[in-house]
């Protein structure tokens, strides 16, 4: 299974107020608190494309599930709802991980995934 990541810059935690403005990204449904291991968990579509967020109950990672259109659309999405925080993005295989920066693009994300990151 591909799963996208995004965890605070130094692996800090998130802070508990990370599920408010998480739940606060349009367009997820299924919304859930403290699912087995994890403290929010939440479904998303985008371009006939499903994917989920899962925020773990260390508070350590969000985990975002597959690599399509709906996965990078939320981890922009995510980035968003968590502006002010520095951001790292990377995949299960760490082919890539890099920094979650306001001008990156679903585009650059996809580069990423097909080890042709942009310069």
């Amino acid at each position: 299974m591909e799963i996208l990541f995004v965890v605070r810059e130094g692996l800090e935690r998130f802070e508990e107020e990370t599920v408010n403005r998480l739940k606060g990204i349009s367009g997820l449904y299924d919304v859930s608190d403290s699912t087995i291991g994890d403290c929010l968990s939440a479904s998303f579509d985008f371009d006939d494309d499903s994917t989920m967020l899962r925020l773990a109950g260390d508070f350590q990672r969000i985990s975002i599930t597959g690599t399509g259109p709906a996965s990078r659309e939320l981890v922009l999405l995510v980035r968003r709802a968590l502006e002010g925080l520095r951001l790292r993005v990377f995949d299960i295989d760490f082919s890539f991980d890099a920094e979650l920066v306001a001008a990156m693009t679903s585009e650059d994300l996809q580069c990423f995934l097909e080890g042709n990151a942009k310069s």
